[in-house]
């Protein structure tokens, strides 16, 4: 049985994602019928995965994949300059960043990474780019995560990585280190909408509830100084400070959803931004003046 993907609710949606992954990679030449011959075989697979997504809808599909991702790998699958110079810009320190932490030197790292993206864009036994094996069923950051592991884990095997550069490795970068390259590119890739949301979201909270934040996080008050001008013990102002975050993490959430049409994935990849902007971050603070007039 054939999944019917050419209906009005599968090209209303993916037309959406289409823009939103458009003006995002604004330079890259790709049009919206080329996307769709290369998203709709992807999401035919995608239907024999599992039961449950096999009961999902075309659309449904769709929105479960990286389909911003899924625009730069088509574009640079059907051999686009301006998709493999957004992919260098995007993703060659990333990928020497990862050869670095498994192992190499600085160096080395970026040979390697050079050497990565060359076969990326080498034909495999099909006659296509290898990078038109990525499906979007994780991020693009992610799969090549994974290539750079297993290179690692199947050249360290064979002793070929002195190829590169002899020098003596240095020690890797912990965890937390790699999680905040993903962070940072997560930030550039949905930056605008993470911002506009997080305006609206600020702007629907009471004024309280943002005098609250700006007297703790931009005042620097302690705990005892808020309570007093709030009127309330001070062991309930850690909870209020936490209550009126969750509120807020979950209104720019919706927010990414229903208004801005990201899919459940790219929802998830802007919330672990929106953390770091309500932890640290002069712009949540600026955002959150305006809001308060």
């Amino acid at each position: 049985m054939t999944l019917p993907l050419i209906d009005s609710t599968f090209d209303t949606t993916l037309a959406r994602l289409f823009d939103l992954a458009k003006a995002n990679h604004t330079k890259v030449d790709l049009g919206i019928t080329e996307f769709k011959d290369h998203v709709a075989p992807i999401v035919l697979r995608c239907r024999g995965l599992s039961l449950s997504a096999a009961a999902r809808s075309p659309a449904g599909l769709v929105c479960e994949l990286n389909t911003g991702d899924l625009f730069l790998s088509a574009a640079c699958t059907l051999g686009r300059e301006t998709a493999w110079e957004r992919l260098r810009a995007l993703y060659h320190a990333p990928i020497s960043d990862t050869f670095s932490y498994f192992n190499r030197s600085t160096q080395s790292a970026g040979c390697l990474a050079d050497s990565l993206i060359s076969d990326l864009y080498l034909p495999d036994r099909s006659g296509r780019s290898r990078i038109a094996s990525y499906d979007g069923r994780s991020s693009l950051a992610t799969w090549l995560r994974t290539i750079v592991k297993n290179r690692h884990i199947n050249e360290t095997a064979k002793g070929k990585y002195e190829t590169c550069s002899s020098e003596v490795a240095i020690e890797p970068r912990d965890e937390q280190a790699v999680a905040r390259m993903e962070r940072s590119l997560y930030r550039s890739r949905y930056k605008n909408l993470l911002e506009e949301a997080l305006t609206e979201a600020c702007g629907n909270l009471a004024e309280a509830e943002r005098q609250l934040l700006l007297w703790r996080y931009d005042d620097n008050k302690r705990l005892g100084e808020v309570a007093r001008l709030v009127g309330i013990h001070q062991s309930n102002v850690t909870r209020l400070i936490e209550k009126v975050c969750v509120r807020l993490r979950e209104r720019v959430a919706s927010i990414l959803k229903n208004e801005k049409g990201l899919p459940a994935s790219a929802v998830e990849e802007c919330i672990i931004c929106a953390i770091d902007e309500l932890s640290d971050s002069i712009h949540f603070l600026e955002v959150l003046r305006k809001a308060n007039g």
